[in-house]
């Protein structure tokens, strides 16, 4: 497997201005836009958090992406977003 990769840190939540002044702080919706127009055919999502959030932090992703029930994924456990 070839071609390129780029990674994008992304954040569910404090992403308005008055948190992340100079924009660097990606929204997932505004990470995956952003690798359409660069010309990736693939987004790879790997949530970080401290281990005693995670569940916290895979809800605030679920719905940062605007999902709204679980489970939202295929046997592969993909989920694929229009």
């Amino acid at each position: 497997m070839g071609g390129d990769m780029e990674v994008f840190q992304v954040f569910g939540q404090f992403t308005e201005e008055k948190y992340n002044p100079r924009g660097q702080m990606l929204t997932p919706i505004k990470a995956i836009e952003n690798a359409v127009e660069r010309g990736f055919s693939h987004v790879v999502d790997i949530p970080y958090e401290f281990p005693g959030d995670s569940v916290d932090v895979l809800v605030k992703l679920r719905n940062a992406y605007g999902l709204e029930s679980l489970p939202d994924w295929n046997e592969r456990y993909e989920t694929r977003l229009n």
